[in-house]
């Protein structure tokens, strides 16, 4: 089975995000009276909570035994709509930057998973390319999220070249 070559992968990979939502609970809860102050900043930490929750049960489905290309392929895309609802749920509340970076990785997933339905093995190679740079965005937003909370800074930086959203 393909999928059994990953579980490495899948393995450290969850290890690594189970220990991210660790830390982000502990420093949200140093934090929590500033935070909870400022609405956008609990809606951007839920955004970065079920980025974070999707991506482990992901990596937790992949470990299951005899998961098959198909239903890798249709987990991938659920979890990619699921993702990419909730990032323009909540895309009021961050820059259009972010949003739309989420929103971009999450269909690129779509047609991964779609690949992996029609049985093309090679397709995980993307996912895990996908996977890593979402990783990187929740880690960025976790870092931002924190940052501002600690430093009480009230303006959401929009990305580049984008103006600065007022958060309060």
């Amino acid at each position: 089975n393909s999928i059994g070559a990953w579980r490495d992968f899948y393995g450290m990979s969850g290890a690594a995000l189970a220990t991210l939502i660790g830390l982000l609970f502990v420093a949200v809860s140093i934090h929590l009276e500033k935070i909870l102050v400022v609405r956008p900043l609990t809606r951007n930490l839920g955004v970065a909570l079920y980025g974070v929750v999707f991506q482990l049960l992901f990596c937790g489905f992949m470990l299951v035994p005899n998961v098959t290309l198909a239903e890798a392929g249709m987990i991938i895309i659920f979890v990619a709509l699921g993702f990419a609802a909730l990032s323009i749920r909540f895309a009021t509340y961050r820059g259009r930057f972010d949003t739309l970076m989420n929103i971009s990785f999450a269909m690129l997933a779509v047609p991964v998973g779609i690949l992996l339905i029609l049985g093309w093995a090679p397709a995980l190679y993307f996912y895990a390319v996908i996977f890593g740079l979402t990783v990187v965005s929740l880690v960025r937003l976790c870092w931002r999220l924190l940052t501002m909370a600690m430093t009480g800074l009230t303006k959401w930086d929009g990305g580049p070249g984008e103006a600065s959203d007022q958060l309060t």
